[in-house]
């Protein structure tokens, strides 16, 4: 087993720990500004270091999927997500 020293700062953990603790698998920057209360420039240096780390995933610009801590180091899991078509045909995230 390959284990990795993934190190989180203060603000990553309340955004990772806040959205677990509201279910929230999808969220937008928004979202997160609202958790963290900082400023712009931290928000997204905070999203920047956990999209780095693998601990977030962008899907569409400003909305983020989080990794949940069962993915383990290796950001391993499978969830069958809730999708909707829109008006242009293409699926995306609810």
């Amino acid at each position: 087993m390959i284990t990795q020293n993934i190190k989180l700062g203060a603000n990553e953990l309340k955004l990772l720990f806040t959205l677990e603790e509201e279910k929230r698998s999808i969220f937008t920057i928004n979202i997160a500004k609202q958790i963290l209360g900082t400023s712009d420039s931290s928000v997204w240096n905070v999203i920047y270091r956990l999209k780095k780390k693998g601990r977030i995933e962008e899907i569409q610009k400003g909305k983020y999927l989080l990794i949940p801590a069962k993915a383990g180091y290796d950001g391993s899991w499978s969830e069958v997500p809730k999708f909707y078509r829109s008006i242009h045909n293409r699926y995306l995230f609810t």
